[in-house]
C-alpha cells in the first residue's frame, strides 16, 4: 500500500509538471 501509494503521488507530480509546462 505504501510503495502505491507513493507511485500514485510520483505520477501526480509528473502529471502536473506537464501540464504547467505546456
Amino acid at each position: 500500500m505504501e510503495m502505491k501509494e507513493k507511485k500514485n503521488r510520483r505520477y501526480l507530480t509528473f502529471v502536473e509538471m506537464l501540464h504547467w509546462m505546456v
